[in-house]
């Protein structure tokens, strides 16, 4: 009996209660750590799909700019909107015609792109006072606005990764 005494109260360690207690704390705990991981790697997928169509977009724009001196040679007295649509989205290309020149833009695989362009007129905006000439004018000098300015806009569409569709528009001066 002695010895029994002796070993039982000379032991120490933890009771299994008090191990599966710590084991339901930790789990808990990295629980918590590892869905952060799981979040953060959704909002980076995200990021990247929008920076993918934004760089789309910026691509088409940035085409259209380069060749904006075709952009004259458009008849907008019998079409007043041009409008180039991607007609195969699986193809990795979308080219559209500016004048006699075609542009042709590397796409992103199952993203649609639509361009529409027509012409800016500037006085829309302009608030001022005007001559007999319908000439805008400020402190009597006359405003000349430009009648190369061109509304560009290019909207994104796609498959289900794309949630709403990404548009971008700008006023380009052909040159």
């Amino acid at each position: 009996m002695f010895l029994k005494n002796f070993f039982i109260k000379n032991e120490q360690g933890l009771t299994l209660i008090e191990v599966i207690v710590a084991l339901v704390i930790l789990a808990l705990i990295a629980m918590n750590i590892l869905s952060f991981f799981s979040t953060s790697g959704i909002w980076i997928m995200g990021a990247g799909q929008k920076t993918q169509v934004s760089s789309y977009a910026a691509a088409i724009m940035e085409g259209v700019r380069a060749h904006s001196a075709e952009l004259t040679a458009l008849d907008f007295s019998s079409q007043p909107v041009y409008t180039f649509e991607d007609s195969d989205i699986t193809d990795n290309d979308f080219s559209f015609l500016l004048g006699k020149k075609i542009v042709s833009v590397h796409a992103p695989a199952h993203m649609k792109a639509t361009l529409n362009i027509s012409p800016h007129d500037d006085t829309q905006y302009y608030h001022g006072d005007s001559n007999n000439n319908g000439i805008p004018e400020v402190n009597g000098k006359e405003i000349y606005f430009p009648h190369n300015l061109f509304h560009v806009n290019v909207t994104i569409t796609g498959d289900e990764k794309i949630d709403s569709p990404f548009t971008i528009d700008t006023v380009i001066e052909a040159r």
